[in-house]
């Protein structure tokens, strides 16, 4: 997987999107405290094994993940923002299987996601030649931008934002994906500095319009077969991408929320069981009585005065809480839908905000909120 997180070239893409007419709904508040543990984690691991681990140790968790802005990159301000309020997505486990042939890339095109913002677990060497992304992003838009080859399909704004000096450094390109799947990384108008080498003007140099393929793919001075191994590293990481994110709907997730950042822990299905098992943790609620976190409950037979009667799964427990100053969120996309997954309008490039439409830098909020009124709420059995 080396491979797929090489370091990658520079462009230049400056693009204002706005979403429209999604629901606003504000952000509940159960109003529900626990103390600090003082537990420490491996420093091995990449990942906390099992919920009771991650509140152990949520401030170097959340603290790993969360996103800080940064002055420079390709993406607007608006865009970073909407991101930064969407909160990062961390898979548990990381998956992601290499295709060498480019017919065999292809999406689900039947339902393409609007806004996703995954991490990209990698180890950091600062000895390596090559920088490595932190995290791969996507936009939705309902049509390319007038600088940007045409082609048809559903065009997305997707790239990769790599730590620099503690901070995001954003680079992207433009991708269509079309009907049956298949995906093509579109060509951008830009120029390229041209010196001169001969004649009376030697030693000056122009600029000369050109028609590049985009930031993630071309580079000047490459060779071609360099240029196709860019390529197919950029082909895998939205195929991964894609998929990872329309999967999202078969996983439990944890959503952690503090001062404006929010970092969301996915869970894959084969380890609901094992991440949830540990039923050790209680928390207070504002009434004062002590109730379990959310826990999931397995189909399971129950002997009621000698009748054997079957109980279907559910969830027990207190799902939505704050533990140390975080506001946590427990979804179970088993009994309730998941808006940061499903959500698929894409977005709109409009000189100035018009009634109708709402700036991208909202849409990641608006879609939090929305999953936080609509998942598992503290009521629960």
């Amino acid at each position: 997987m080396a491979e797929i997180l090489e370091r990658l070239g520079s462009g230049l893409i400056k693009i204002l999107g706005w979403f429209k007419n999604p629901e606003l709904i504000k952000p509940i508040d159960e109003g529900i405290e626990v103390e600090e543990s003082s537990k420490k984690l491996d420093e091995t691991k990449d990942f906390p094994e099992t919920f009771s681990e991650l509140l152990d140790h949520l401030d170097r968790t959340f603290n790993a993940y969360k996103v800080s802005t940064y002055s420079g990159g390709w993406l607007t301000q608006d865009e970073i923002v909407g991101l930064k309020k969407l909160g990062a997505h961390v898979p548990n486990p990381w998956q992601a299987k290499w295709l060498n042939n480019i017919d065999e890339l292809k999406v689900d095109a039947t339902n393409l996601p609007a806004m996703m913002f995954i991490n990209i677990p990698s180890k950091h060497d600062d000895k390596s030649e090559h920088m490595y992304p932190d995290f791969i992003f996507g936009i939705k838009y309902k049509k390319l931008p007038w600088n940007v080859e045409k082609i048809s399909g559903v065009p997305y704004k997707m790239g990769m934002a790599y730590r620099m000096e503690k901070k995001l450094f954003w680079i992207c390109v433009w991708v269509v994906v079309k009907k049956d799947g298949s995906y093509e990384f579109c060509k951008e108008r830009s120029t390229k500095p041209v010196y001169v080498t001969k004649g009376r003007n030697k030693g000056y140099g122009y600029d000369k319009k050109a028609f590049v393929k985009g930031a993630l793919i071309e580079e000047d001075g490459e060779s071609e077969e360099a240029e196709r191994k860019r390529e197919l590293n950029a082909r895998n990481s939205f195929k991964w991408m894609i998929d990872w994110w329309q999967g999202r709907t078969e996983r439990w997730s944890v959503a952690v929320r503090k001062s404006g950042d929010r970092v969301t822990f996915a869970v894959d299905k084969s380890l609901t069981k094992k991440y949830f098992a540990d039923r050790d943790k209680t928390i207070k609620t504002a009434s004062g009585r002590n109730k379990k976190i959310v826990h999931y409950v397995k189909e399971h037979q129950r002997n009621y005065d000698g009748k054997i009667t079957t109980v279907k799964e559910h969830i027990r427990g207190v799902s939505k809480f704050t533990w140390n100053g975080y506001e946590c969120l427990v979804t179970a996309p088993e009994f309730h839908s998941l808006p940061t997954a499903q959500f698929n309008v894409g977005a709109e490039d409009v000189e100035r905000l018009t009634e109708g439409y709402i700036a991208a830098s909202k849409v990641g909020h608006i879609l939090a909120s929305a999953e936080e009124r609509r998942s598992i709420r503290g009521e629960a059995r």
